[in-house]
């Protein structure tokens, strides 16, 4: 099985309108993850921006494993990110290795 880790830009484009990103939602042999905090930052978006899309992101959310993220600090020390993306990488990686 495929695991697809679908960071808050995802979440919110599939969310604000029908678009080909549902697609993702009905794939066969697929497991759709995300974290936490991606969610939040999806929320909080669709919040200011289309906030009648927030029922659409909680229909979504009910195929979609959340992950906790982990700190991977020891291992981004080459890894130049902006400090709101750290915690998405975070969760990404911590994803895979759940299931090492």
């Amino acid at each position: 099985m495929e695991r697809v880790f679908l960071d808050a830009n995802v979440l919110f484009s599939a969310a604000y309108k029908s678009t080909r990103l549902r697609l993702l939602w009905r794939l066969p042999d697929v497991q759709l993850i995300s974290s936490a905090y991606a969610v939040r930052e999806a929320e909080l978006n669709l919040e200011q921006i289309r906030p009648e899309a927030l029922s659409e992101l909680t229909e979504l959310l009910k195929k979609v494993e959340i992950v906790i993220t982990i700190n991977l600090e020891p291992l981004l020390p080459s890894i130049s990110l902006v400090e709101k993306d750290v915690p998405i990488l975070q969760a990404a990686i911590g994803s895979k290795l759940k299931n090492i």
